[in-house]
Order: C-alpha cells, then sequence, then structure tokens
C-alpha cells in the first residue's frame, strides 16, 4: 500500500511539474474541501483527468473498466497508480463496489466519473446514481467537480495530448441520504452543470 501510494505521488509530481511549467492548469474551490474520506463526482473529458485531479487532491484512488487492464503498458500503469478495475460486462459489480467501500472505509478518497465513459464531444453526458449509492452506504460526503478544457487537449482518437488550458473547479460537499438517493443524482446533476457554467465564463 505504502509503495502504490509513492508511486501515485511520483506521478502526480511530474504532472504539477509540467502544469506548471506551461502554465496549463487553473483550480477553483479547493478551499471547500472537506477531510477525508470524500468522494469526487466528476465530469469526464480525458485520459489525463484522474491525475490532473490528483494533482490536486493528493493519492485519490479511481476506477478504470476493465477493457484498459489489457493492454500490458497501459494496464501495468493502471495498476501501477492504484486504478480499481471495473467489469461493465456484470452490470453492478459487486466486488468493485466491495472494493471502493473497503477503500472509504480506510480513510482514502474516491474519484468517480458519473458520466461512466468520456465525453464524445466535450459536452456533459447523463450522470448515473453510482456515486450517490455508495457515499449513502458509507456514510462520507460527495464533492461535486468539473474539468474542462481536458477534451480540446485530449479527444477521443488522438494518440497523445496537447498542451491546452485546462480548468478543475470543485464545489461545497453535499450530504447523501439513502431514503433520497435517486433525488440525489438530480442535485449532483444541477451542482456540476452550474460548476460548468460558472467556469466556462471564467477563461484563462
Amino acid at each position: 500500500m505504502l509503495g502504490r501510494l509513492i508511486a501515485i505521488k511520483h506521478v502526480q509530481f511530474f504532472t504539477r511539474c509540467f502544469t506548471i511549467a506551461t502554465g496549463s492548469l487553473r483550480t477553483w474551490g479547493t478551499g471547500t474541501l472537506p477531510e477525508w474520506p470524500y468522494i469526487v463526482a466528476s465530469n469526464h473529458q480525458s485520459y489525463m483527468d484522474p491525475v490532473l485531479h490528483g494533482v490536486v487532491l493528493g493519492p485519490i484512488r479511481y476506477m478504470a473498466r476493465k477493457t484498459l487492464f489489457r493492454n500490458p503498458i497501459f494496464g501495468r500503469t493502471l495498476r501501477f497508480v492504484g486504478a480499481i478495475e471495473l467489469d461493465r460486462d456484470q452490470g453492478a459489480d459487486l466486488a468493485a463496489i466491495r472494493k471502493l467501500m473497503e477503500i472509504l472505509k480506510m480513510g482514502q478518497s474516491l474519484l468517480l466519473f458519473p458520466e461512466g465513459t468520456r465525453t464524445l464531444d466535450g459536452s456533459l453526458g447523463k450522470m448515473m446514481p453510482g456515486a450517490g449509492i455508495i457515499a449513502a452506504r458509507a456514510g462520507v460526503p460527495v464533492v461535486p467537480a468539473v474539468i474542462d478544457g481536458a477534451y480540446k487537449a485530449w479527444p477521443r482518437g488522438q494518440l497523445l495530448p496537447k498542451v491546452r488550458p485546462i480548468q478543475l473547479a470543485y464545489g461545497r460537499p453535499l450530504t447523501v441520504e439513502r431514503k433520497n438517493v435517486r433525488g440525489f443524482q438530480d442535485q449532483l446533476t444541477e451542482a456540476i452543470k452550474g460548476l460548468l457554467r460558472r467556469v466556462r465564463k471564467t477563461r484563462f
């Protein structure tokens, strides 16, 4: 576990150096982040999203679909930085959910992408209820978050990322009650939409 956290910090350190050197990253709302553990629920624009969030948040854990682990190089990298394997073919992957609960109980935080996949065109997709369900069971808050600019830096089909201005914004933590998970999904969607509107009004 210690070795994995050190590895994650090394990846985040080099990413931080790159973004500082290029002036390509700006963040908003970090002053409202609660103490760990919590769940960050973010939109999903590119493969670089988890690492960029990690630059700001520290060694946060996240999920990646099972098929990504089949690539010998990329799969090894995902395991190296502590990504959690998700089997979409199993519907509700109970093993992955149990793993997420264990991570939260150990005091680590999670990064989830409620859209379930990267955006096709830069727009926000439909949100799924997983973040609210897990947060309600674990008794932790959910932090709505957005990343903007990563789609232009590394859209689907592009082999390597380009240097583009990227902004990360974090909203105030939201509390989830078990009896209101369905309603929370709408609340989270509106919070993310609101953050995205504000970020896009404030350019570099």
